[in-house]
């Protein structure tokens, strides 16, 4: 039975004579305050939806009665009071009640939800948590994000627990201690945003961990050992951050510490930038100004790409062009290994996000080559540097190859400023070096990407215009790798 699309409807008491009901959605009914007594005799009830009940208050103690119950749903209502009775609900499995209203009061003991798989408790004013929360050995998934808690109970019976949210949670460095987060051994996903501790705890015994968001902990000086399954460490403005842990057997996908002034030691970044991490650190200091020195491009062999504070390509760039181009020639008798590649951008608006694209155009060997990147760009206004590698395995430059890059961001509020160029030979890179979609397309199609005024060197080709005309631009599609993209887990992470 569904009525969320009929706003002003109430329930009729005669609902409870429909023995073989199975779902329940009253989504947004608004006028629904109540649920008739009646329909507490539905024991084959197994969905049940509350979504969007802007003035429902009461939950009847004879809730404990649905006892198919699976899935209860009431976000967005008025619901003050959970009852005890909820406890004798042992089918189920997921139970929210987030952006509630009015202070919500949870009863003291959830001991015998046993098969409860995901408890969503998100802004729901709470100070307080059953003692018992670790009794519930189900759980996977587990959301109490932006709740003010005075305390906590230990964790440490959630055994199965995958997913924890604890953002906003008003956590000091005894409240994160006693929650015992390194007894979460199946944890993958971790949210721990805008909290007042100064230490993070271990979390090396975490060995399944595959995301960590420590965003806007402003008091955070020092992160302990992290764990070496880490993918995504996402810990922008954390303002007071001095220390991050040895990353010298760690090889996360990506690193993003911007607006981070405070930071003076990483160690371990060189080994993880020749893993393939990617990292942003848009604010200057001490460990942006090491990065930027040659001797670190010369252990790269992976996919890292920076995204860094900065308005100049670095001298060691021999190849530099104003705007999104550049035009270079391989010197004779030479076989790069890759090109490295420094972009200077900028944006208007702090809310595009867009890949840049990379369109490498062989005028001697008619090829175009497009390598667009999964690394994404959130500017405000300020000039930034992006540095990375592009294989020339694909590539396939050679000696007295004339060759433009062009750079492009899509937007109208992106700008490519300056873009610079060094063929690298002395270092093996990767075939897959690139993290993104790499793809050939037409040379003419490429060729078009270049503005006039550079380029004049090329125009014998133009009278090969037309064998190349019938193709869409970049629809070729991609022909060769594929990067994973970051898996967000879609409950944490940035609000």
């Amino acid at each position: 039975m569904s009525t969320s699309y009929y706003k002003h409807l109430n329930v009729h008491k005669s609902v409870g004579d429909l023995k073989n009901l199975t779902s329940v959605n009253l989504k947004d009914c608004q006028k629904l305050k109540r649920l008739p007594k009646n329909f507490y005799r539905l024991k084959s009830v197994e969905t049940l939806v509350l979504n969007g009940c802007s003035r429902f208050e009461i939950l009847d103690e004879k809730l404990g009665k649905l006892v198919s119950l699976t899935t209860f749903l009431a976000n967005k209502t008025a619901i003050t009071e959970v009852p005890s009775a909820i406890v004798r609900l042992k089918k189920l499995e997921q139970l929210s009640l987030c952006d509630l209203k009015r202070p919500l009061q949870l009863p003291p003991s959830l001991r015998g939800l046993y098969s409860l798989t995901q408890l969503s408790l998100k802004n729901c004013n709470l100070s307080a948590l059953p003692k018992d929360l670790g009794s519930l050995f189900s759980l996977e998934r587990l959301d109490l994000s932006e709740n003010s808690f005075h305390s906590f109970p230990n964790f440490s019976g959630l055994s199965n627990l995958l997913t924890l949210s604890l953002d906003e949670c008003n956590l000091t460095d005894d409240a994160i201690d006693s929650v015992n987060l390194g007894s979460l051994s199946y944890l993958r996903h971790l949210g721990l945003q805008n909290n007042h501790f100064h230490t993070l705890p271990s979390l090396s015994g975490l060995a399944k961990l595959e995301d960590l968001y420590l965003e806007h902990c402003t008091n955070l000086g020092l992160i302990k050992d992290l764990p070496t399954s880490l993918e995504l460490l996402c810990a922008s403005h954390c303002t007071a951050l001095e220390r991050m842990p040895n990353f010298s057997e760690m090889s996360p996908e990506y690193v993003e510490i911007n607006n981070c002034p405070k930071l003076i030691e990483f160690p371990g970044l060189h080994k993880a930038l020749n893993s393939g991490m990617s990292l942003s650190m848009k604010t200057r200091n001490n460990i942006s100004d090491i990065l930027l020195e040659e001797s670190m491009l010369q252990g790269w062999n992976g996919r890292a790409q920076l995204d860094l504070a900065g308005s100049d390509i670095p001298k060691w760039f021999k190849h530099v062009g104003e705007g999104g181009q550049v035009h270079f020639e391989v010197p004779l008798g030479c076989s790069p290994t890759s090109l490295a590649m420094c972009m200077v951008y900028s944006s208007c608006d702090k809310n595009s996000d867009y890949p840049a694209s990379f369109c490498v155009i062989n005028h001697t060997k008619r090829a175009s080559f497009i390598a667009r990147s999964d690394y994404f760009y959130e500017t405000f206004g300020e000039d930034f540097l992006w540095v990375g590698h592009l294989s020339n395995y694909e590539l396939n430059l050679e000696g007295g190859d004339s060759v433009h890059v062009v750079a492009e961001i899509p937007g109208f509020n992106f700008r490519v400023k300056k873009i610079g160029i060094r063929l690298v030979y002395d270092k093996f890179i990767n075939e897959k070096s690139f993290e993104g979609i790499q793809f050939f397309v037409p040379y003419l199609q490429g060729k078009r990407r270049i503005s006039t005024d550079d380029d004049d060197d090329d125009d014998d080709d133009e009278g090969d215009d037309d064998d190349d005309d019938d193709e869409d631009d970049d629809e070729a599609g991609p022909s060769h790798h594929t990067s994973k993209k970051m898996r967000l887990d879609p409950s944490i992470g940035p609000k």
